[in-house]
């Protein structure tokens, strides 16, 4: 903590796609539970500035004994508070957040927010009257308490603000493809742009690799641009594809992860959304040949920006087929964004049978009979509406009738982004034994740790 001057401890905490650290000073006394429960308060929108924190580092969203007599301190690589700081604080300091990270992208943004303050003719608070950048941080929170409170109050705002009101949604959801161009790490060295949506990887990964991934999104969501729109500029989507040769812990977004990582996962559907070139281009030694990862995965982010009246329908039709006893796989026992992310594969026509070791081996979605038997393993859009009709139901509008069904690469090589491919002189995957060993000692452990605390807890 501040570089090794306090002692505390820190935490790496999700909510929805968002990842970002949670840090306490010892000295506090403070809980992670109240620190929690104050982040809960805000709009998922404000938790890109809890991202925008926790780099390298930085420590995230923190709780300090002392800040010079100040509540909170806010920036682009800090949200400092003191224990008692509420919800509206962390509002407050995150809106100076956003505005650093906005500035990167366009060094006028303050001087733009002085003209919105004299266009609206409107104070927010009498803080925020004292100088330009505290004004921002107050309609930030305005902002946050509105979003909170429901449409018709944030119309009102609009109304009283118009001005402030539209810059701020623009730093809010700053990330059109030329910033986040701006934005990528140095170890993309490579990228597309694909209706919008930026797909990046290092100087290792193959330039067809990475047309193949912005083909399959724009072909899942040729029916729904406002999705595709709403990934790229409200959830500052990108995706990241790995080489044949390298791991998910490459990736910038994954290097703190640990080498169990690096053998479970070739493909995660957070910010970025991942995946392996071995599977996009169909390689020798795909552990996952067969079905395809990146649509997988793309759905997971698709799914982050549904909304929640498709949120509590999917909720139902995940509980209705665990509860149903006629369904069996990954795709009931990962939970509700498995269930949704395996029905995208299996709509889309490129679901798998059975994992890998890697994938832990399960099957991925499967009909069970009066006895639990297996009926069959879903990988048709057919089968989901014979056996699954309602799941269909849900996937046939929310993709807006999209006729279309993956076909494997081999088979369409002489599509334009993919003129010059030839399979037969592309490189094999392989994993690395280090990775394997690695991945076989933590399971080993963890598998001792359970024991432990079954043993502990008979006593």
């Amino acid at each position: 903590m501040r570089n090794g001057r306090v002692a505390g401890k820190q935490w790496i905490a999700t909510s929805g796609d968002y990842r970002f650290k949670l840090t306490i000073e010892d000295a506090t006394g403070a809980k992670l539970e109240q620190l929690v429960k104050r982040l809960e308060k805000l709009p998922s929108s404000y938790m890109s500035a809890c991202v925008a924190v926790s780099d390298k580092g930085e420590d995230g969203i923190a709780i300090y004994a002392n800040l010079g007599g100040a509540r909170a301190h806010g920036g682009k690589g800090y949200i400092n508070l003191v224990p008692h700081a509420d919800a509206l604080v962390i509002a407050h300091e995150a809106g100076h957040t956003l505005e650093q990270v906005a500035t990167q992208s366009d060094p006028k943004i303050l001087d733009k927010w002085d003209v919105a303050i004299k266009a609206d003719n409107i104070s927010v608070s009498d803080y925020g009257d004292k100088v330009r950048h505290e004004d921002l941080g107050e309609f930030a929170q305005v902002y946050a308490v509105c979003l909170d409170a429901g449409p018709e109050h944030l119309e009102e705002l609009k109304k009283l603000s118009p001005t402030r009101f539209a810059l701020w949604e623009k730093i809010l959801n700053p990330y059109s493809p030329q910033a986040l161009r701006k934005t990528l790490d140095p170890f993309y060295k490579q990228h597309i742009v694909a209706d919008g949506l930026v797909v990046a990887g290092s100087e290792k990964v193959s330039l067809y690799a990475l047309r193949e991934a912005g083909y399959l999104a724009n072909k899942m969501l040729a029916n729904r641009p406002d999705v595709m729109r709403d990934l790229w500029e409200k959830r500052k989507m990108f995706v990241a594809v790995m080489a044949y040769c390298e791991l998910q812990t490459d990736l910038p977004d994954c290097r703190g992860m640990s080498l169990w990582w690096a053998y479970r996962a070739r493909g995660l559907g957070s910010r970025p959304v991942s995946c392996g070139e071995e599977n996009l281009l169909d390689l020798k030694g795909d552990p996952y040949k067969g079905e395809n990862i990146f649509i997988h995965e793309f759905a997971h982010g698709i799914h982050s920006v549904l909304g929640e009246d498709f949120n509590v329908r999917l909720r139902e039709l995940y509980d209705q087929a665990k509860q149903s006893g006629r369904f069996g796989g990954y795709a009931i026992d990962g939970g509700v964004a498995e269930f949704w992310a395996e029905g995208v594969q299996t709509w889309f026509e490129c679901n798998g049978r059975k994992r890998p070791k890697s994938g832990r081996g399960s099957d991925s979605f499967t009909v069970l009979g009066p006895q639990g038997e297996l009926v069959c393993h879903l990988t048709t859009r057919e089968q989901l509406k014979t056996y699954c009709p309602e799941l269909a139901r849900l996937l046939d509008s929310t993709f807006r009738q999209n006729k279309w069904v993956y076909v494997p690469v081999a088979q369409r090589l002489d599509q334009p982004h993919l003129s010059g491919f030839d399979p037969t002189d592309a490189p094999e995957f392989r994993w690395p034994a280090a990775v394997i060993e690695a991945y076989d000692r933590i399971e080993a452990e963890n598998a001792e740790k359970e024991k432990q605390r079954k043993t502990e807890s008979q006593r």
